[in-house]
């Protein structure tokens, strides 16, 4: 009986830890259970609780500095390093146990390992975009801003030259381009100062101002664009010669026009005119222009103030084809033949209408036809004994042609139109408004940055 007793008993204890069933002893009073471990866990009330507040804390501070970064920020996440340590149960938490008890924990809470798939070098972009305040809307935000999107229209300058004007006309000139964009759109539209003070929120004195100081400095840095070509460009004249000007005017290498415009007879110009010179080679660059006489001046008075025979390249040869109102007389018996040609087909040339462009040569040359005249094939002047030019004649359309639309391209700048100008205190500053639009008509020539 006592032997069948203590197996019952040790059985008992050995199931204790996972069997309820209670077994009486010898003196009949129940056996006690002891556990063989214990499991001591924290409060998780007091740790979850410390865990929220800091989860929420952390989250305000990353709100905060989410706010301070400026718009459109890039946050990049960054991966962490794999834990390749395995996750085993806290020893101070657990109590020693016997090696059965040990054995079967075990069993029940393997070792976990993390995937290495899941530190992947993935990188993760978090776009930030905020609205700003927008800017107030002022008149000259908005005057700029269709500047910026025609210039050609408002400036005189291309789309693609833009960038060129902000970044080296205007800093090399040392204006800003505020002023700039003041300056070219009078010389383009020819605004009136009281209109451009209130696109641009400036006082009328303040714009006449800054256009004329900025005139000067842009007509500084501008005039070197306007140059006759070099050497290497003359050898090479044959490949650059225009196709209708190789069948019969190979001999041509550059135009030269007298340009007259009228102006108010009470500026007090003491002309109703002023002219100036204009040369152009055969591929329409601009190579020179003079300053800007009295309209009263004949063609060779203009080449003899402004000194044309010195500013020529040694390699050209200065000739003039006047036209059938210039007076043709002969010093000898013997005439020339190409005088009398000319005569000849102006008395068989039938009458007919003349263009805008014609009619104002004609009228120029019927008021100068008194002091110039032909004489034995060369152009003189009663008022410039001093100098006279070889004419020869061409019967080609193909210069008047070119010479009419560089005239016309050129006064696309309206301040260099016809009676344009309304202010006498603008008239000293008609050469830097010419080399300025010459300048500028230069810049959209291709031929010009070869």
């Amino acid at each position: 009986m006592k032997r069948a007793a203590t197996t019952k008993m040790t059985g008992a204890t050995a199931a204790g830890a996972t069997t309820t069933t209670s077994s009486t002893g010898a003196v009949g009073y129940p056996v006690l259970k002891t556990p063989k471990y214990v499991v001591q866990t924290s409060p998780s009330g007091s740790s979850g609780h410390q865990l929220q507040m800091l989860a929420r804390k952390d989250t305000q501070s990353l709100g905060v500095a989410i706010n301070s970064l400026p718009p459109n920020t890039i946050i990049k996440a960054t991966t962490r390093p794999s834990q390749t340590a395995p996750l085993t149960p806290n020893s101070a938490a657990v109590t020693p146990s016997t090696p059965s008890s040990s054995r079967n924990s075990t069993q029940s809470t393997p070792t976990v390992v993390p995937d290495a798939r899941v530190s992947s070098a993935v990188r993760q972009a978090v776009f930030i975009k905020r609205e700003l305040p927008q800017p107030q809307r002022s008149m000259r935000n908005m005057t700029l801003g269709l500047v910026e999107q025609a210039p050609l229209l408002h400036l005189g300058v291309a789309p693609q030259h833009l960038s060129l004007l902000k970044r080296h006309i205007c800093r090399n000139a040392n204006v800003t381009h505020l002023d700039c964009c003041l300056t070219l759109r009078k010389l383009k539209q020819n605004e009136h100062f009281a209109l451009l003070a209130e696109h641009f929120e400036l006082s009328e004195s303040d714009v006449e101002d800054t256009f004329k100081r900025t005139l000067i400095k842009l007509a500084r840095y501008l005039r070197p664009l306007i140059r006759w070509p070099d050497a290497r460009h003359h050898n090479e004249r044959f490949k650059h010669t225009p196709l209708n000007y190789r069948a019969n005017l190979l001999h041509v290498r550059s135009l030269i026009e007298c340009v007259e415009t009228d102006v108010p007879i009470d500026l007090g110009l003491g002309s109703g005119s002023y002219k100036f010179i204009l040369c152009i080679n055969t591929n329409g660059i601009i190579s020179y222009v003079s300053s800007a006489f009295p309209g009263s001046c004949d063609d060779l008075q203009l080449f003899e103030a402004s000194r044309f025979r010195d500013v020529i390249p040694n390699y050209l040869t200065l000739c003039a084809e006047p036209g059938k109102a210039v007076r043709r007389a002969r010093r000898s018996g013997f005439g020339d033949p190409h005088d009398s040609a000319d005569e000849d087909e102006a008395a068989a040339e039938p009458k007919r209408s003349l263009t805008k462009f014609e009619a104002q040569r004609l009228s120029g040359q019927l008021a100068s036809q008194q002091s110039l005249s032909v004489v034995d094939g060369a152009l003189t002047s009663k008022r410039a004994p001093a100098i006279q030019l070889p004419t020869f004649n061409a019967q080609e359309p193909a210069c008047r042609a070119q010479m009419r639309d560089m005239i016309d391209y050129l006064r696309e700048f309206r301040m260099l139109d016809n009676s344009a100008i309304k202010q006498k205190s603008l008239l000293g500053y008609l050469d830097e408004m010419i080399v300025v639009a010459a300048g500028l008509c230069n810049l959209k020539r291709q031929e010009l940055e070869s």
